[in-house]
């Protein structure tokens, strides 16, 4: 709109006048710089899980190498991505579990291995926010920001646990057995994605002071500034051709429908990880 107001004065006026129409199309162009730089940080999370991308302007960093492009075209074309970032790959615990079925259970030896690796590379992740951090064929973590909610993109159902006491946001790329964590982290399971389709989950930087009275009123108010909104690509089941989301073929039976909170505020703790996820109505 702006440069079709000033396009029209400086192609119909003779005099110098018509100068003055450079002005708004000199704003015309200016303006996508200024919007790219106040667009929130977001983090994405296709259907499937397979692939996780946080975004932030036209740079998207991938916990894929290689990304599906049936479902990264489109971030890209919506989104105007122009720089991939990918992925940093480590092989700390490969030897270990080189052989042993994706769906097995780990023993205690095993499993206490791969947390002390996890933990590690959640360290690694917040001292490069933005950047994923993936143990090949086991995880995938990263940090929203560098004091912000981590994420965890999990492989191995037996690692969804130890993931859900470190981790702040857990994308679970197979079942694991449970719909919550215990610790408070916000699980994205299978059965929930199947629901919600693809999930937009944004970071909050402008929020208010909550309020003092509120404080003392609900635990939840001790949340901190940290929030992040989520927005889901299928906002109802209840339309007709949604509702096969709902059916269950092993039991056949359709599920109750999931109620996904519009926003999360992450809060100090003193477990595993910095954050805990209140969601708010």
């Amino acid at each position: 709109m702006l440069f079709f107001i000033g396009f029209m004065p400086l192609v119909l006026l003779r005099t110098r006048l018509r100068l003055a129409g450079l002005v708004p199309i000199a704003f015309a162009f200016a303006l996508p710089a200024f919007s790219d730089g106040n667009k929130p940080q977001l983090l994405l999370i296709s259907e499937d899980g397979s692939l996780v991308s946080i975004i932030r302007g036209d740079k998207a960093a991938l916990s894929k190498r290689r990304p599906p492009a049936f479902v990264f075209d489109q971030w890209q074309r919506a989104l105007s991505i122009k720089v991939k970032l990918p992925p940093v790959e480590t092989e700390n615990i490969t030897a270990q579990f080189n052989g042993a079925d994706r769906f097995d259970h780990l023993g205690e030896t095993r499993t206490a291995t791969a947390r002390a690796a996890l933990a590690e590379n959640l360290k690694a992740a917040r001292d490069s926010p933005g950047l994923f951090i993936c143990e090949r064929g086991e995880w995938c973590v990263a940090s929203l920001t560098g004091t912000g909610p981590t994420v965890a993109q999990i492989f191995r159902p037996a690692l969804t646990g130890p993931a859900c006491d470190l981790a702040d946001i857990i994308v679970s790329v197979y079942r694991p057995g449970f719909q919550t964590c215990y610790s408070g982290s916000f699980l994205i399971t299978p059965s929930l994605r199947r629901q919600t389709g693809t999930l937009q989950l944004a970071v909050i930087t402008d929020t208010d002071d909550p309020d003092p009275a509120a404080l003392s009123a609900s635990p939840v108010s001790l949340c901190e500034k940290k929030q992040v909104s989520v927005t889901p690509a299928v906002t109802t089941t209840g339309r007709q051709w949604n509702m096969h989301r709902l059916y269950n073929w092993r039991r056949d039976e359709y599920a109750e429908p999931v109620i996904l909170p519009h926003r999360l505020n992450f809060v100090s703790d003193s477990g595993g990880s910095d954050q805990r996820a209140c969601p708010e109505p």
